[in-house]
C-alpha cells in the first residue's frame, strides 16, 4: 500500500514538473483553496458540534430540572392529599366511638371510606388507586378499582415490616387492579388517633408510572428525538415511555453500570449501532436517575446544514478563486513567455538586440539579468577569441623556437662533419633522430600527442645534443609503459630540456646527467626533468619563470610553457621549479592524467 502512495506521488510530482508557469500557478491556487475549504469545513464541523453538544447538554439538563420538579410536585401533591385522607380518616373514628375498636368496625364505614377515596381519586385524578388497613390488618378498605390480594401482601413486606416509619414511598411496583397489573409507586403513610396517638391503621396511595412517563412526552427536548426514562440505584428502569423497559435493567451493560454511579454527567456511546449522547441526573428523594438519550445524529444535524452551506460557498469562492488566478497568471507568464520567446531565439547574429523591460518586479529583474547574460556572453566570447589568439601565438612561438634556423643549421653542420670524419653510423643516426623530431614537432598540426611520442620526441633531440656535446652528458627516461598513453602538449619537454643542456650542464665536459621521470599522483601527472648541471639562485628562478632571462642569454623562456599549460589545464597545473646552486636543477610539469584528448578541447 505504501509502495502504491509512493508511486502516485512520484506521478504527481513528474506530471506537476512537467507543467507550464500558467497551469502551475492555476494548480495551486485550485489545491490551496480546496484544502483551504475542506480544513474550514473540517474545523467548523468540529467546532459547531461540539457547541451543539454543549448547548444540548445545557438544554438537556434544565429540562431534566424541569421533569424533576415536575415529578416532585407531583409526589408533593400525593403527600398532601394522603395528609387530608389522614384527617379524615381520623375524623370518622373519633366522631363514632364505637369505632375505637375494630370489632365495631362495619360494612357502612367501609362504604363511607370508599366514598372518601372515590373523591379523592375524582379530585386528583393522578393518584391510582388507595388502600387503608387497620393496625391489626384485619380489615382492608382499597378504591373501587383496585383489588386487595397480593397487594395487601407488598404493602406489609414493604411497609409494615418497618414500623418505625411513619410513612415513606415504596419502590415502583406491578400490582393487581380491575383492569388488570398496573405498575404504580406507592406511597404509604401510618395513621395516628390524633387524641390519643394510638395507631389507626395503615394507608398506601398509589401513582400510576403513565403518571411519570407522560411528564417526558411534555417535555420539548430539542434534540429532536431525546428519549427519558427513570432508574433507580440498581439500575433498574421504573418509569419509561418503552413500557417493555419497565421494571427490568437496563439493557446496555456500560451504561447501567455508568448509571448506578451517584454522580451527574454525560456520555456519548454507541446504542444500537448508533451514537447518542446520555446525560443523568439524580433525583434525591427517591435516588432515581434520570436518563436522557439523543442520538448524535440529530443532535449534530445542524452542524452537517452549516457544513455544506460552508461547502457550496467553497466551491463558488473555488470558481471565483480560479478565474482570478487565471487573470493573475497571465500576467506573470505573458512576459515571461515573451522572455522565453527571446532566449529561444537567441544566436550569435542577434546577441547585440536588447530585450524590452516593461515592468519592475523579478520578471522585470530577469528581462535585464538577461540583457546582462547576453552583454557577458559578448564579452566572453572576446575574451575567449583573445585567448585562442594568444595561446595560438604561444604555440607558434614555440615551433618557430623549434624549428629556428640555426639549430636546423647547427644539426646539419654536424652532420656534414661527421660524413667528412668518416662517421656514418653517427651521421645516419643524427639524420634519424633530426627526421623523428621535426615529424613529431610538426605532427599534422595537432597539438597534444601521448606521454609515449612526447618522450621518444625529446629523445631525439636529447641524441642529437648528445652527438653535438661529444658525449658530455648522459640521458635516462624512466616512464611506466602504463603511463605513456596519457596526453600532453607536444613539445612541452623539449623547450625544458634544451634549457638543461645550454644551460645547466654548460661548461661541463663529462659527467653531466639529465633525467625524465614520469610519475602519476591520484588525477595529476607529474614528469620530472632533472639535472647536475651548475643549478641557479632563486632570484634565476624568478627571472626564467617571469621570462626575462630568456632574452638576456638566448634560452628559451619557460614562462611560455608555463602559461601554455595553464591555458589548457588550468592554474591548477604548470611549472615547479626547485634548484640549488652547485647542485642542479629539478622541473616538475604538472598536467591532469588525461587519456582521450580532442583537439576541439583546446
Amino acid at each position: 500500500m505504501i509502495c502504491f502512495f509512493r508511486l502516485i506521488a512520484l506521478g504527481f510530482k513528474n506530471w506537476f514538473k512537467n507543467l507550464n508557469i500558467r497551469n502551475r500557478i492555476n494548480m495551486v491556487y485550485v489545491l490551496l483553496i480546496t484544502a483551504q475549504t475542506i480544513l474550514l469545513t473540517i474545523f467548523a464541523n468540529i467546532y459547531i458540534s461540539r457547541s451543539l453538544i454543549n448547548n444540548t447538554i445545557n438544554q438537556l439538563d434544565n429540562e431534566s430540572h424541569l421533569v424533576l420538579n415536575t415529578i416532585g410536585n407531583i409526589m408533593d401533591n400525593t403527600e398532601s392529599y394522603s395528609n387530608d385522607l389522614t384527617v379524615r380518616l381520623n375524623n370518622y373514628f373519633i366522631n363514632n366511638t364505637d369505632q375505637k375498636r375494630e370489632e365495631s368496625w362495619s360494612p357502612d364505614n367501609d362504604m363511607l371510606v370508599k366514598k372518601t377515596f372515590r373523591n379523592t381519586l375524582y379530585v386528583y385524578h393522578k393518584m391510582y388507586g388507595i388502600m387503608f388497613i387497620t393496625s391489626q390488618g384485619n380489615n382492608i378498605i382499597t378504591s373501587d378499582n383496585l383489588l386487595s390480594g397480593d397487594n395487601y401482601e407488598k404493602i406489609t413486606d414493604s411497609f409494615l415490616s418497618r414500623k418505625e416509619n411513619d410513612c415513606m414511598w415504596l419502590d415502583m411496583g406491578s400490582y393487581n387492579f380491575t383492569s388488570g397489573r398496573h405498575t404504580v409507586l406507592p406511597y404509604c403513610k401510618k395513621i395516628v388517633n390524633i387524641n390519643t396517638g394510638d395507631s389507626i391503621g395503615y394507608m398506601a396511595v398509589m401513582i400510576d408510572e403513565d403518571t411519570f412517563s407522560g411528564v417526558f412526552s411534555n417535555i420539548n427536548d430539542g434534540a429532536g428525538s431525546a428519549q427519558y426514562f427513570f432508574c433507580d440505584r440498581n439500575g433498574i428502569v421504573v418509569s419509561s415511555e418503552d413500557k417493555s423497559a419497565v421494571l427490568k435493567p437496563v439493557a446496555d451493560s456500560t451504561i447501567r453500570k455508568w448509571v448506578v454511579d451517584n454522580k451527574n454527567g454525560h456520555i456519548i456511546t454507541s446504542v444500537k449501532g448508533k451514537r447518542t449522547l446520555i446525560t443523568k441526573t439524580t433525583f434525591s428523594p427517591m435516588g432515581w436517575r434520570l436518563i436522557c438519550e439523543a442520538p448524535m445524529e440529530s443532535v449534530t444535524a445542524e452542524s452537517r446544514r452549516i457544513s455544506l452551506t460552508v461547502i457550496l460557498l467553497g466551491f463558488l469562492f473555488l470558481i471565483v478563486s480560479a478565474l482570478f488566478s487565471d487573470v493573475i497568471s497571465l500576467s506573470i507568464t505573458k512576459p515571461l513567455y515573451r522572455l522565453i520567446r527571446d532566449v529561444q531565439n537567441l544566436n550569435l547574429e542577434n546577441l547585440d538586440a536588447v530585450t524590452k523591460v516593461e515592468q519592475g518586479g523579478d520578471v522585470g529583474l530577469l528581462a535585464k539579468s538577461f540583457n546582462l547574460m547576453k552583454s557577458r556572453i559578448v564579452e566572453l566570447l572576446d575574451n575567449n577569441r583573445r585567448h585562442e589568439e594568444k595561446q595560438r601565438k604561444y604555440e607558434l612561438n614555440l615551433l618557430q623556437a623549434q624549428i629556428k634556423p640555426h639549430f636546423l643549421y647547427n644539426t646539419l653542420q654536424l652532420i656534414y662533419a661527421m660524413i667528412e670524419m668518416g662517421e656514418e653510423d653517427k651521421a645516419r643516426k643524427a639524420v634519424k633522430s633530426l627526421a623523428d623530431f621535426y615529424r613529431t614537432a610538426l605532427n599534422n598540426g595537432n597539438e597534444i600527442i601521448t606521454m609515449g611520442k612526447e618522450l621518444s620526441n625529446t629523445e631525439d633531440y636529447l641524441s642529437i645534443q648528445k652527438i653535438r656535446y661529444s658525449d658530455s652528458f648522459e640521458y635516462s627516461l624512466e616512464c611506466d609503459a602504463g603511463l605513456k598513453k596519457y596526453k600532453i602538449p607536444k613539445l612541452t619537454l623539449q623547450p625544458i630540456v634544451e634549457n638543461a643542456v645550454s644551460h645547466g650542464l654548460a661548461g661541463r665536459e663529462a659527467n653531466g646527467v639529465i633525467r625524465i621521470i614520469v610519475k602519476k599522483y591520484g588525477d595529476k601527472i607529474d614528469v620530472e626533468v632533472n639535472d647536475n648541471g651548475a643549478g641557479m639562485s632563486q632570484e634565476k628562478i624568478s627571472e626564467i619563470i617571469n621570462g626575462d632571462c630568456a632574452s638576456r642569454s638566448g634560452s628559451f623562456g619557460l614562462k611560455n610553457i608555463d602559461e601554455r599549460i595553464k591555458l589548457y589545464y588550468g592554474y591548477s597545473y604548470g611549472l615547479r621549479i626547485s634548484s640549488r646552486e652547485g647542485k642542479g636543477t629539478s622541473v616538475d610539469i604538472y598536467i591532469p592524467a588525461i587519456e582521450n584528448w580532442n583537439d576541439e578541447n583546446s
